[in-house]
């Protein structure tokens, strides 16, 4: 078999060794010229398959259902995997008998080399290389895409190759259907429509007259003043009309250039696109790397028991582990939830204690009884307080009725309280 991860777990190898089974595992990328199955065995199971779903749908005039699959199925496969095919499939692959030579150089040549990065068949110009290599090689900040407005004191002529560059993605970010281009906060996907490459000509200019380049010069010390004039005149004409010519070619080349860039730039984020996915699907996989990358090996081995014990082993740690770290995290919150109640619970009782407090000593204020002989205000309580608390720091328990005066910094009145009510001396307790 393969060295997929799921072709050698725990209860595989821990059976296949009971029952005295040897499970081959071939080297990556071998399967094509090593395994039976692909060399000998589905190309004329896949034709007997076909020709019998054909057959099916001939004689009832409709498709196969489910429930006559398995039957359509089961009678290619019986007819097709006999014995002697499958013995045939070992041997044409050399797995047995042993046969290092019945794997010819062109099936194990190296593949050809692939990559994803974008470029272009034609050579382009140096400039549009550059605006290119330069979108390439720097990824446009989120401060550059924010729109800015440029100084038009400033001639735009001198401005740095720096300036020029955050003044194209900024123009860029604020299109809406290239914004998605230099701005990767936005979410791109197949989806996403791009617009084509548009060919544009040449505006319909008046054609200049192309003949007067082929005048001879031989004539003109023979020509008037008049004919010298004219013929300027005309020069004059035709060159201004040469010059639209080439101002409007020079237009569509710069258009075409431009959208090359575009094109460039859709490269690149479909290649972010594309790495960001497979790093996302190599970081959830869970892949052993048990089976050494460019080796086969015996899947069922001893030691590659020992290895996938292991390594179970440590995936049940790791799950103990995490599973702690949820339990002390919920412990966590819940503790920090019961200090919040309770320490929201002493603040109230702290300033319905205050403003009892400021009550008794504007009272005794008016009675005249000087400030030294004033009780002390309530001491305002800390966030230490609540661990120095001891009992339960259940947010519901009910505050304690039996607290001394000591506990909350009130000493004794000495009977100063307002009209000599003995309920006040609760509050100050």
């Amino acid at each position: 078999m393969d060295g997929h991860n799921s072709h050698y777990g725990l209860q595989l190898i821990r059976k296949s060794r009971e029952d005295n089974v040897v499970i081959l595992g071939y080297p990556p990328h071998c399967t094509h010229a090593l395994q039976g199955l692909d060399v000998m065995c589905f190309g004329p199971f896949k034709k007997v398959f076909h020709e019998d779903i054909h057959d099916f749908e001939r004689e009832h005039n409709r498709g196969v259902k489910k429930d006559e699959f398995a039957e359509i199925f089961g009678n290619a496969f019986v007819q097709v995997f006999t014995p002697a095919l499958i013995k045939k499939a070992f041997e044409v692959t050399g797995v047995y008998p042993f046969n290092p030579k019945a794997i010819s150089k062109d099936k194990i040549a190296p593949s050809k080399a692939t990559a994803l990065t974008s470029s272009f068949p034609q050579l382009h110009y140096t400039p549009t290389r550059c605006i290119m290599g330069s979108f390439e090689h720097r990824r446009p900040t989120a401060l550059e895409c924010a729109e800015t407005e440029t100084d038009p004191a400033i001639d735009p002529s001198l401005y740095t190759p720096t300036k020029r560059y955050r003044q194209l993605v900024s123009s860029l970010a604020g299109t809406e259907s290239g914004s998605y281009l230099v701005d990767y906060t936005k979410p791109f996907s197949s989806a996403t429509i791009i617009p084509h490459p548009v060919l544009e000509q040449p505006l319909e200019l008046t054609k200049p007259d192309w003949s007067l380049t082929k005048q001879p010069r031989s004539d003109l010390e023979r020509l008037t003043k008049s004919q010298l004039i004219t013929r300027v005149e005309n020069l004059a004409t035709n060159l201004n009309l040469s010059y639209g010519q080439v101002k409007a070619s020079n237009a569509v080349v710069k258009g075409s250039q431009a959208q090359v860039v575009f094109q460039h730039l859709h490269l690149l984020r479909m290649k972010s696109t594309l790495v960001a996915k497979e790093k996302e699907k190599t970081r959830g996989e869970e892949n052993l790397r048990i089976v050494p990358d460019a080796h086969g090996m015996v899947l069922n081995s001893a030691a590659m028991q020992e290895r996938v014990e292991a390594h179970h082993a440590r995936k049940e740690k790791d799950a103990e582990e995490k599973a702690a770290r949820k339990a002390a995290q919920r412990a966590k919150q819940k503790r920090k939830a019961e200090h919040d109640a309770k320490w929201k619970r002493m603040n109230d009782e702290w300033k319905e204690k205050r403003d009892a407090w400021k009550k008794c000593i504007e009272e005794l204020g008016k009675r005249g009884v000087s400030k030294k002989d004033l009780p002390p205000a309530p001491r305002r309580p800390l966030r230490k307080d609540i661990e120095d608390t001891p009992g339960d720091l259940d947010a519901t328990a009910a505050p304690n009725d039996n607290a001394t005066q000591e506990d909350d910094g009130w000493s004794d009145t000495g009977g100063l309280c307002p009209d000599g009510d003995p309920d006040n001396e609760d509050v100050f307790s």
